[in-house]
């Protein structure tokens, strides 16, 4: 059994093979406030968010390159969610391929 720890509890067992996340998911909101599924209003929906290495690999760069073009201005910096990762979009991807192929 995994062993993780919860808000009431030092140590809750959950049986082996339960998921907490699943990669590519990242909730905006705080744990405390998160919404359902049908009653989101805003922020990005969970399959159009993509963390910094997804998009490092799918354009070919290091996550640490990304963050260098997000610092010098040359890319627009990206939402954060609640612990203050990166999240990016779809469209940010698209922003992104078109600077880097601009580039080489």
């Amino acid at each position: 059994m995994k062993r993780i720890h919860c808000q009431k509890l030092p140590v809750c067992e959950l049986p082996p093979g339960t998921l907490l996340a699943k990669k590519g998911e990242t909730n905006l909101e705080p744990p405390g406030q998160r919404q359902g599924k049908n009653s989101q209003q805003e922020g990005l929906k969970v399959k159009e968010r993509l963390t910094i290495t997804e998009v490092a690999e799918e354009i070919g760069v290091t996550p640490k390159t990304l963050a260098r073009w997000e610092r010098n201005g040359k890319i627009q910096p990206p939402k954060r969610d609640w612990r203050g990762w990166r999240v990016y979009s779809r469209q940010d991807l698209e922003a992104i391929k078109e600077f880097h192929e601009a580039l080489f």
